[in-house]
């Protein structure tokens, strides 16, 4: 772990891993981002030298208590991490001595930028008025394009975040790659977010398309094929209900409830 800053989006709070967390879930959220690496750091783990990526790192329960503050418990972290681990929000391996953490997404929320020389811009500062309007006309149209690269990436990550949230039970999408970004532009623009978020509400309720009743488990593509997502929003893979069950030994035979009542008035003749 080291010093310095994260991103903290406020798109978190409009999500179910906040929402629906616990005041101690919440602290200890926060406090797991802030013990990531944000830089490749090297650790001991399992009795041998690691390098831990950004985002991941080697700690402990008792260490995680302790960033935490007072009120927070073993109980409350390990409940936590179980939690944040189903939401796809990290994943946790543990030995009898450590703990390693990677926290999913990490380079899409945290991307780092380099830091700026002061000497440098102290020199060009000196520069004739020209050259210094030049240069921030230059820095200005380069700041505009990254905000605008980040602003589309962070969609593309929140979209994806979803998906995990709504869809616990369909495999993860690892890597958002530029056929995944193309996918979503042409759904968001064609369909709209509300329709989205109720394909995926279908989708994981679907016992054939989580794969609960079968061998096939849909997919983030598969899902955002056209063709798919209409299937889909029609209900083709929705759960049939149960026809109505027959009597217990089967239906009733009237012609021989006839017979057993003609044969037993002939008797008492």
């Amino acid at each position: 772990m080291s010093t310095g800053w994260i991103k903290l989006h406020r798109e978190l709070i409009k999500k179910p891993i906040w929402q629906c967390s616990t005041p101690e879930q919440k602290v200890i959220l926060i406090t797991l981002l802030m013990m990531a690496n944000h830089d490749t750091k090297e650790w001991e783990w399992k009795g041998e030298k690691y390098l831990c990526k950004p985002g991941e790192f080697i700690t402990s329960l008792k260490s995680i208590q302790s960033a935490c503050g007072k009120g927070i418990s073993f109980q409350n972290i390990r409940t936590a991490l179980d939690r944040f681990e189903k939401y796809g929000f990290l994943t946790s391996k543990s030995t009898n001595r450590n703990r390693k953490i990677m926290i999913e997404n990490w380079t899409l929320y945290q991307s780092q930028e380099e830091s700026t020389n002061k000497q440098t811009n102290k020199r060009l500062t000196s520069n004739s008025q020209a050259t210094n309007k030049q240069l921030t006309t230059n820095k200005n149209d380069k700041n505009d394009k990254n905000d605008k690269n980040d602003k589309k990436e962070d969609i593309y990550a929140q979209f994806v975040d979803g998906y995990h949230t709504i869809c616990p039970s369909l495999p993860k999408v690892v890597k958002i790659t530029d056929g995944r970004k193309r996918a979503i532009n042409a759904r968001i623009k064609d369909d709209g977010l509300d329709v989205i978020k109720t394909v995926f509400e279908k989708v994981e309720a679907s016992d054939f398309l989580t794969g609960r009743t079968g061998d096939f488990k849909a997919t983030f593509d598969w899902i955002l094929k056209p063709s798919n997502m209409v299937k889909i929003l029609e209900g083709n893979y929705d759960n049939r209900k149960p026809k109505n069950k027959e009597p217990l030994g089967g239906r009733v035979n009237v012609s021989a409830i006839e017979e057993y009542e003609r044969m037993k008035h002939e008797r008492q003749l």
